[in-house]
């Protein structure tokens, strides 16, 4: 609600900077008119409403800053990037965190093998980074390989990162895979293969 005052029968408006809608530089803008207008008026209350404007603005923006001061630095998603090689190629699959390990799906790699990279970081007793491997059977898809590491990682290597290099073999087709992953930032990107049939769990 606007608070009124009479000054040489001028009647002055001062509003509040926090008015709905009103951007900073419309207070500012309002608040030095209120000032200017003072001469003309010569009313002490003008000028009190014309501080207490500027005094609100300032503190409004001096709260805005220290918001953006306490911000912690723009944070990039961790993602797991296993590196893998099948018949001589060598590609990556990356794998963001996720609340639960039931949908995350495998790729297909080959005419052998599926791979699956399951990343939880929450909740902190459940917190880790699993590897699976599966091999193509007619009643659907079979379990080879599993590797369960702790998160954060606690092996280190300084070429093969966190896992060190695996190779898993297809008994039937002896088929070779080789992988070993790492922790990196989500800005580190890798194409993903395309997804292969849904793994059993």
């Amino acid at each position: 609600m606007a608070a009124s005052f009479r000054f040489d029968r001028r009647v002055v408006y001062a509003r509040s900077c926090r008015a709905a809608g009103e951007s900073p530089a419309k207070a500012v803008a309002h608040a030095f008119a209120c000032l200017a207008a003072r001469r003309h008026t010569g009313g002490p209350l003008l000028l009190l409403a014309g501080l207490e404007r500027v005094v609100s603005l300032f503190l409004k923006l001096f709260c805005a800053g220290l918001g953006l001061l306490f911000l912690p630095a723009a944070a990039h998603a961790e993602q797991v990037v296993c590196h893998y090689t099948y018949g001589g190629e060598t590609k990556q699959l990356a794998a963001l965190p996720v609340a639960s390990p039931y949908a995350v799906q495998d790729i297909a790699i080959g005419s052998y093998f599926h791979f699956r990279v399951v990343f939880q970081k929450q909740p902190a007793d459940l917190a880790a980074i699993k590897v699976y491997t599966y091999t193509e059977r007619d009643e659907g898809l079979l379990l080879i390989h599993q590797a369960t590491y702790p998160y954060p990682p606690t092996g280190r290597t300084a070429r093969y990162g966190f896992s060190g290099l695996h190779f898993v073999y297809e008994p039937m087709g002896d088929g070779e895979l080789q992988y070993w992953c790492e922790l990196a930032k989500s800005e580190k990107s890798a194409k993903p293969a395309a997804p292969g049939r849904k793994a059993a769990r």
